[in-house]
């Protein structure tokens, strides 16, 4: 019973995480092969086991993939036919032996409750292998009926409940092909397996609508296992939350979905936690990333500034020491800070400008105007030092610094020829 054994694949069977109506029960039809190897092709998809979120489910959307499950179960009935299975619960077997009265629903339910709180091996070894789930459902279910008193000679299971045996079957093998999920999880999954049996026995809602508590619920475990390495205190936290929840499941669920409906809101609210700060930490590497790009972009500008200012002519060590530190910084502050306020980048343009014609003046013996420039410039000299980190004390005394390398007694001032490399 499965992919490599008979046609019928346990991956595809339903769509990943997301799936919808066209998504599921083999991406080649149902099947995935052809009626020569066994396999039963179907045109279309079918059933997605997906993602919780999505736009409502509309009635006639409902009606649609109703009247698709039954197309399906079809196809199921089908399948099994044409496939020979030996065994307990075989079609075989029921040929061979004779006619047999079909296991009651309640039955069957009552046999899952009995086999649900043992310990899980034998479905977490079949998860490893795909298509062999159904088959080790089947032994299981047979061998409690056995305990109850049911002989599997007189009884055998109804195609209702063979349907709910290889949807459920199908189900958990595509969750392991089509979505990440690690060793551990399959413990996990593995104990949720019969009493999810017990929730196809009883209600085909689980695959057809989205809202089903149970497949909401299963949607969540999905997503909070999916990938989950347990690297980090969260991610150790939403496993130990999905585990706890699958045990609590085993051990009160008979047949209420309420425990369901609990359990998923618990969990959704651990995920929308981990969601939140997913999103945070995104939020902040794409803020931390655009930063970087402003201010790679702001320092290429006001090197370009700088360097078309320290080109020609030669200017005094101070002046040009000036303009390639305090000067700088405080262009590229303008330009992170204030991109949107253009007045203030100019006006640090404009002290550049000022800086390098000011530095001209000694040499061409116009002193007496050298006094009036610095004392207008020192506000806006004093400002540039602040955006640099200066206090005011420490900027005065920058000015001051400046202001005496404008005014030698010598007038031979030593000039600074600026190399940009």
């Amino acid at each position: 019973h499965g992919a490599d054994r008979a046609g019928m694949p346990g991956a595809g069977a339903f769509g990943g995480a997301g799936g919808g109506l066209g998504n599921g029960f083999g991406g080649n039809g149902f099947g995935g092969g052809s009626a020569g190897t066994g396999g039963y092709g179907a045109p279309g998809g079918g059933y997605g086991f997906g993602g919780s979120g999505g736009a409502p489910v509309s009635p006639q959307d409902i009606a649609a993939m109703a009247s698709e499950l039954a197309e399906l179960r079809g196809q199921l009935h089908a399948w099994r036919e044409s496939v020979p299975r030996t065994g307990s619960g075989g079609a075989t077997s029921s040929r061979t032996m004779g006619p047999r009265r079909e296991m009651r629903v309640d039955e069957l339910v009552s046999v899952a409750s009995l086999l649900q709180a043992e310990p899980p091996d034998a479905f977490a070894r079949a998860l490893a292998v795909s298509g062999r789930l159904g088959e080790t459902i089947r032994d299981h279910l047979q061998d409690g009926a056995r305990r109850l008193g049911l002989d599997p000679d007189q009884a055998c299971f109804s195609p209702e409940e063979e349907d709910a045996i290889d949807l459920v079957a199908l189900l958990f093998d595509s969750l392991f092909r089509h979505n990440a999920l690690q060793d551990r999880a399959r413990r996990l999954y593995a104990r949720l397996v019969l009493p999810y049996v017990k929730v196809a026995l009883t209600d085909n809602g689980v695959f057809v609508k989205r809202e089903h508590p149970a497949r909401r619920l299963l949607d969540a475990i999905t997503e909070a296992c999916e990938g989950n390495d347990a690297e980090t205190p969260q991610d150790r936290e939403l496993l130990d939350r999905a585990t706890e929840i699958s045990q609590r499941i085993v051990a009160e669920y008979n047949e209420d979905l309420a425990v369901f409906e609990l359990a998923y809101a618990e969990l959704d609210a651990l995920l929308a936690q981990q969601r939140r700060r997913i999103e945070l930490q995104e939020q902040r590497a794409a803020k931390a990333a655009y930063g970087r790009e402003r201010l790679g972009a702001a320092r290429t500008q006001a090197d370009s500034e700088l360097h078309g200012r320290l080109a020609q002519p030669e200017l005094t060590q101070a002046v040009a020491e000036f303009l390639a530190m305090p000067w700088r910084h405080h262009v590229v502050q303008t330009l992170l800070r204030d991109n949107v306020d253009a007045r203030r980048h100019a006006e640090a343009i404009a002290l550049g400008d000022a800086l390098r014609m000011a530095d001209r003046v000694p040499a061409e013996n116009r002193r007496p105007e050298l006094a009036d420039q610095l004392l207008a410039l020192q506000p806006a000299i004093i400002e540039c030092l602040a955006s640099s980190g200066l206090d005011d004390s420490a900027a005065q005394h920058g000015m001051a610094a400046l202001r005496e390398s404008f005014m030698p007694l010598d007038t031979s001032a030593q000039v600074f020829a600026w190399d940009p490399v």
